[in-house]
């Protein structure tokens, strides 16, 4: 009797696959059996770092950049890679509080934290193999916009319950 698959055939992509919880799921990946863990992160050396711990690829990748997202799913899409799944992990948590929280700091946050998650899987969509599955990772905050945790940080509560 065969051991059955996890994953589907193709690549498993990470983004924000530098960080401590990306890395965490990269190696989980590659610990379960994925055929390919794309480590994708704006920190090209901590990328390469969390790839080679996860016995993955390192991929230099701005989510919040379209251009780059773009190219990146062209890049795949002409080598022909089939995505099992994405696990959009990318994130920052803006460090000024409410009310002061600028115009520049709370874009920066919503397109990496939820503008990047959407933008990337359209770009991957023609790649997405047959039981591919996507998964945002999100925070109890997203379901806290008027707490007090949402209330000084309505930019970061606001970014990740538009994920949820």
């Amino acid at each position: 009797m065969s051991a059955q698959r996890l994953f589907p055939p193709g690549a498993m992509i990470v983004s924000g696959g530098a960080g401590a919880i990306g890395g965490a799921i990269a190696r989980a990946l590659s610990d379960g059996g994925a055929d390919r863990v794309l480590v994708a992160d704006v920190a090209g050396d901590a990328a390469a770092a969390a790839a080679e711990a996860a016995g993955g690829e390192a991929v230099t990748l701005d989510v919040s950049d379209p251009e780059a997202i773009d190219l990146f799913g062209e890049r795949l899409a002409d080598e022909g890679v089939q995505v099992a799944g994405i696990v959009h992990a990318a994130a920052v948590f803006g460090s000024s509080r409410f009310p002061d929280v600028g115009w520049d700091e709370w874009s920066r946050t919503l397109s990496i934290n939820l503008m990047g998650a959407y933008r990337l899987t359209v770009a991957l969509l023609g790649c997405l193999a047959e039981g591919a599955s996507v998964v945002a990772m999100t925070s109890v905050e997203g379901f806290h916009v008027l707490s007090t945790a949402g209330v000084t940080t309505p930019h970061y509560a606001a970014s990740k319950g538009g994920l949820q």
